[in-house]
């Protein structure tokens, strides 16, 4: 319990925090966006099958 009353209570903690919580925002918004481009059928070969 020890840890949460650092991580929480002090401003070092506060901005480990913070970091933390923008790094796994980021981790999965390009994760979506990756997974999103690969599964998506290329320009290129829209054009070619019509």
């Amino acid at each position: 319990m020890e840890i949460w009353k650092e991580l929480l209570g002090t401003y070092e903690g506060q901005l480990s925090l913070a970091v933390i919580i923008v790094v796994l925002i980021m981790g999965g918004f390009y994760t979506r966006m990756f997974v999103k481009n690969a599964l998506a059928p290329k320009k290129d070969e829209e054009k070619k099958a019509h």
